[in-house]
């Protein structure tokens, strides 16, 4: 708090500006982090979900008009 203080005396606005930007910028990364985390564990849990899907065998009931007959 000291610094701050420090540099609103020795630089004025441009100063609280320049506080401010820099206390601005670490939220904005702080927030980038979590979303990028976020992202990467839900493209995980879609990779599982859809090893899930192609490894079960699906089955279909067609009617008797629509079934395939060998020859």
């Amino acid at each position: 708090m000291n610094e701050f203080v420090n540099i609103t005396k020795k630089y004025g606005v441009t100063g609280v500006l320049a506080c401010w930007l820099w206390l601005t910028n670490d939220r904005v990364e702080a927030l980038e982090n979590k979303l990028v985390n976020c992202y990467q564990f839900q493209m995980m849990r879609n990779a599982k979900t859809q090893a899930k899907i192609t490894d079960s065998f699906m089955y279909a009931i067609l009617p008797e008009k629509l079934k395939i007959k060998k020859a």
